[in-house]
């Protein structure tokens, strides 16, 4: 596609962009339009922050504080059914059951008391404190399971217990608790006397109420309130403040949509924007031209930061056959060497072959190890002596198995018999390095064959990182152990955010519902980011929440990317509910841009229906004019 006719499209854009910037056309007030509730409406002016701070939130700095969080926490039945079905679900990971199970007593739902006195008697031991402990949250009215668990249960059950039948309520659980206070040399008289303690007072701690507060705030944050909103709310007033994440996902998710005009966008950014992420998008959105534009030297990467940004997606994007002159640039730049050089190989560019020679040399193993990998994407077997020579006298791990596996896909039946047999030995050193050489090489065919092959014999973490490699090049695996996974360990860190990325590729809808829920995590902005984009991509209403903000407010073309990702999701009534509804707030600018973003993503049609309700001179109309005319001049 030639580069020169992209630039006049874009002119369009430019000069709407300019006059919705400056605001140059005549304006009033919109329209009143009807108020939206607090609970549907994401915009930072209607949600209230909790008077703590969510860090104070998550990590009390005192126990006084811890009490004082616990003030906060709320169960409304309504809000508690996922923890009822979870906890009846024999397939519910143990330990989202433990945190279900404290949710039920803490929403006082009678009709579970059998369930949990089941879960009190025969669960595991983390099941069992958490099922006491939600017990006595549960008021029940009959405490002679609780009565029987604090008389003979093994290890801190019976200090467990014993705190259940005071927060009971129950005269005969308290007197109980008391009488055992006064037995001095009884095994849980210090222990009832410290829980009386406790109940007149709750600054007094002890062991068993650390583990009941604990309990009630991971079930508040899942299933209940924090200050009278979900915590989920709270997390992503938060998120929606962090521009790095709303740059990441509306750049990213915009440049994978094929409505004409997202290019001039992207052209206009790439020019006059900011940022590495819009960079990242313009990698995906343009890459040939991007090419052309560099060569032309209209257009180079400011810093190191975004020639990082933009070799980067073009390696993770597979457009290094369209980007050359960039990749040529980019073995000039220090830390991208090997990465551009290898991007070149990997295209069937043999410009890249010389540097990589000479790294095989180099004093870093991570160096090595990536030249093993892209001299094995030449497909030449010239330089299978290198790759065996690496495979036997290199002192790293990584480089050995990088290796080894680099001389499997070059055509090797040895390699291939020696990787076989070394991944059946999972006490071997480098056992773990094999899987991830395998794991980073499954673009390839060879490599792809191997990990399809040996799939179903992996154990344990091995057998997660081969599923979620199958899944990201569109294989069958095992979606349901990732399911898992992602649900019984924090969610973050690089092998999380693959995960989310594998199960965000044809998603099922039970994989859509686990990102739909999981999303926002905290602490982890590639995890974030991976689960928004899963969203936008598979176009789940979830992912509106959080677009939303962005197309509230500026820069300029994010929020207009924004409605494309909107209208993409929810078709142009989306942008119409917006400007019916704006947030608190909203400037005659805002109006403005976001009815451009219904012109132009929209149709005549749509800025008719616009017309038909406001007045000429309503900025949202003159937005809307304007985006449609520009729409036409392409």
């Amino acid at each position: 596609m030639p580069l020169l006719p992209l630039p006049r499209a874009a002119a369009g854009v430019a000069v709407a962009t300019l006059a919705l910037a400056c605001g140059s056309s005549p304006s009033t007030s919109p329209v009143p339009a009807p108020a939206r509730d607090a609970a549907d409406d994401p915009s930072p002016t209607r949600i209230q922050a909790p008077p703590m701070g969510l860090d104070e939130l998550r990590a009390p700095a005192s126990w006084e504080a811890t009490v004082q969080r616990d003030r906060l926490l709320s169960f409304p039945a309504r809000a508690v059914g996922p923890a009822v079905k979870e906890v009846a679900d024999a397939d519910t990971v143990a330990a989202r059951r433990v945190v279900a199970l404290m949710a039920v007593g803490c929403a006082r739902v009678e009709r579970e008391q059998a369930r949990l006195e089941s879960w009190a008697l025969e669960g595991t031991r983390e099941e069992r404190r958490a099922a006491i402990l939600a017990l006595g949250e549960l008021r029940t009215r009959n405490p002679s399971v609780l009565l029987r668990l604090a008389d003979g249960a093994p290890g801190d059950l019976p200090e467990h217990a014993l705190l259940a039948l005071l927060r009971s309520g129950s005269p005969e659980g308290r007197e109980y608790v008391e009488s055992l206070a006064g037995l001095g040399e009884h095994p849980q008289s210090a222990a009832a006397r410290r829980l009386l303690a406790f109940d007149a007072d709750p600054r007094a701690e002890t062991d068993a109420a650390r583990h009941l507060f604990e309990l009630r705030w991971e079930a508040a944050r899942r299933y209940g309130l924090v200050d009278g909103q979900a915590w989920s709310t709270q997390l992503l007033l938060q998120l929606a403040g962090n521009q790095r994440f709303l740059d990441a996902v509306v750049y990213r998710a915009a440049s994978e949509v094929d409505r004409a005009g997202v290019r001039d966008h992207y052209l206009e950014l790439l020019l006059d924007g900011e940022g590495t992420e819009r960079i990242r998008g313009c990698v995906n959105a343009l890459p040939a031209q991007l090419d052309e534009i560099y060569a032309r030297r209209l257009w180079s990467p400011e810093d190191a930061e975004e020639w990082t940004a933009l070799v980067d997606e073009i390696g993770v994007r597979g457009l290094e056959e369209l980007t050359p002159n960039v990749l040529r640039a980019g073995r000039l730049v220090d830390h991208l060497r090997l990465l551009a050089s290898g991007l070149l190989v990997r295209a069937g560019n043999p410009e890249g072959l010389p540097l990589l020679e000479l790294d095989l040399q180099s004093r870093d193993p991570l160096e090595r190890a990536g030249v093993a990998e892209a001299l094995a994407s030449t497909g030449l077997r010239q330089y299978q002596a290198d790759l065996e020579g690496l495979r036997r006298d290199d002192p790293d791990g990584r480089v050995r198995m990088s290796a080894l596996v680099g001389m499997a896909r070059l055509g090797s039946s040895q390699a291939r018999e020696e990787l076989r047999e070394l991944f059946y030995d999972s006490e071997h050193p480098d056992h773990a390095e094999l899987i991830e050489a395998l794991v980073r090489a499954h673009r390839d065919s060879t490599a792809l064959a191997l990990i399809t092959e040996l799939a179903p014999s992996a154990q344990g973490a091995a057998r997660r990182r081969m599923a979620t490699a199958l899944l990201l090049a569109d294989r069958f695996a095992d979606r349901k152990l990732l399911r898992d996974a992602l649900r019984s360990k924090p969610v973050k860190g690089p092998e999380v955010v693959q995960m989310i990325r594998a199960l965000g590729r044809a998603p099922l809808v039970e994989d859509l519902e686990l990102l739909a829920e999981l999303f926002p995590v905290e602490d982890d902005l590639d995890a974030n980011v991976e689960l928004g984009l899963a969203l936008v991509r598979n176009r789940s209403p979830g992912a509106l929440r959080f677009l939303r903000f962005v197309l509230w407010q500026d820069p300029f073309h994010r929020s207009v990317l924004a409605g494309a990702l909107m209208v993409e999701i929810g078709g142009p009534q989306t942008l119409h509910v917006e400007l019916q509804r704006p947030p608190l707030g909203a400037s005659d600018k805002d109006l403005r841009r976001v009815g451009f973003a219904l012109g132009e993503w929209g149709s005549f049609l749509d800025v008719e229906e616009l017309t038909g309700r406001r007045r000429s001179t309503d900025p949202a109309v003159q937005g809307a004019l304007l985006g449609v005319l520009t729409s036409r001049t392409r």
